[in-house]
């Protein structure tokens, strides 16, 4: 039977429940008022982060007004702030932002790169030795020395899945095929202490110099990178100038963590002159094969035309080796036309449209556009199209 609630709701309702009073009201006005029992008042939500131990607490001036309701916590670890819904705290997400993100790394791999990095100055975090998934994804190892050509791969609970465990074994079988010393540890079996002092045994403590809460999953600057590629300083070069290797600067711009400026060429990769070939260009007589004959020094026509591609070399009107090979072949003056018969551009040829289908430009010169309207078989893309020496 159908009732009405005390929200003016109206909805179906089974007798039986009706009668012996298990509805009383509508599905939304209980999910409402059960809602209501749970909620806490300010006080009693900052008492159960107490309860719960959590390393947050409520920023002051502001008060709990719901579990789904953000509200401004702050860290008692970093002393930095941050919104969060209370549910997602009371949950067991006990840490700001900041410090989640140092916590992905784990307290054993932070120190122990900072150490090889104290020790060995040519020690790469999070390096690329070439290792790739199933799927071709880069997957770097956590700590390459190559004064010792030691790798290091820090363990955590994140390893214990199937699909982890299985990369796990190829990274480590690549390795050993590569001719590296492999070495794995688990933080969850031993102290810091005790994974500092199977490389560093001579340490009794943590040194001072030594960061817990430091972001190391990368010991090169990416911005000092990009400020050199935009220069046009070769992989080389950055990858010297940033102390990495060569290889690093390729994975960075692979996974578009450094991005290539446009016409990018290294510096001194160039043997011939732009301007020369830019002067021959322009005399338009010159095909890409030839001007490469006469440059010499290196020159390709594939030299060239990724020149004329990335812009640094402007393209001549036409081809002087389509006239010689046809010399009876004779262009045809394009106009284009707007819908109201007003000239809107007019071509040399066909060769000269640019963003527009030329074979589909030709067809509607021609008359034969693909419109079922036969008075309208010359327009195109919302214009209309003729040959200039056309009658019509």
């Amino acid at each position: 039977m159908f009732c009405k609630c005390s929200c003016e709701k109206i909805q179906y309702v089974d007798s039986y429940d009706l009668v012996n009073g298990k509805t009383k009201q509508c599905r939304q006005c209980s999910d409402t008022e059960a809602g209501l029992k749970k909620k806490y008042s300010h006080e009693q939500y900052l008492k159960r982060l107490v309860e719960i131990g959590s390393n947050v607490k409520v920023k002051e001036g502001c008060f709990y007004k719901g579990n789904g309701i953000k509200l401004t916590h702050v860290c008692t670890v970093c002393g930095g702030d941050w919104k969060v819904k209370p549910n997602v705290v009371l949950n067991g997400s006990t840490m700001c932002l900041k410090c989640s993100h140092s916590a992905n790394e784990s307290l054993m791999a932070i120190a122990l790169k900072q150490l090889f990095k104290h020790y060995y100055p040519k020690t790469e975090w999070e390096c690329d030795l070439g290792f790739r998934g199933k799927f071709g994804g880069v997957s770097p190892y956590d700590i390459y020395v190559p004064e010792l050509n030691l790798v290091v791969e820090c363990q955590s609970q994140y390893h214990d899945d199937s699909e982890h465990r299985e990369l796990d074994l190829m990274k480590r079988r690549y390795a050993l095929d590569k001719g590296y010393l492999y070495k794995e540890i688990d933080h969850r079996n031993i102290s810091v202490l005790e994974a500092i002092q199977q490389f560093f045994p001579e340490l009794n403590e943590v040194p001072d110099y030594v960061d817990l809460t430091k972001n190391v999953t990368r010991s090169w600057s990416l911005e000092r990178a990009q400020e050199l590629l935009n220069k046009g300083f070769s992989y080389k070069d950055v990858s010297e100038a940033v102390n990495t290797r060569k290889q690093s600067i390729a994975s960075a711009v692979m996974k578009r963590q450094l991005v290539m400026p446009v016409g990018y060429i290294p510096r001194n990769k160039r043997e011939w002159s732009l301007e020369e070939a830019q002067k021959l260009l322009n005399e338009e007589r010159y095909t890409y094969s030839k001007i490469s004959e006469i440059l010499g020094k290196g020159c390709t026509t594939d030299a060239i035309s990724m020149a004329v591609t990335q812009g640094l070399l402007i393209r001549a009107k036409y081809k002087a080796k389509r006239i010689i090979r046809n010399p009876r072949r004779q262009r045809i003056a394009i106009v284009q036309l707007n819908l109201d018969g007003e000239i809107v551009n007019r071509y040399e040829g066909i060769s000269f449209i640019q963003g527009f289908g030329r074979g589909a430009v030709s067809n509607a010169c021609k008359g034969k556009g693909k419109c079922k309207d036969v008075t309208r078989k010359h327009e195109y893309m919302g214009y209309q199209w003729y040959y200039e020496d056309d009658d019509n």
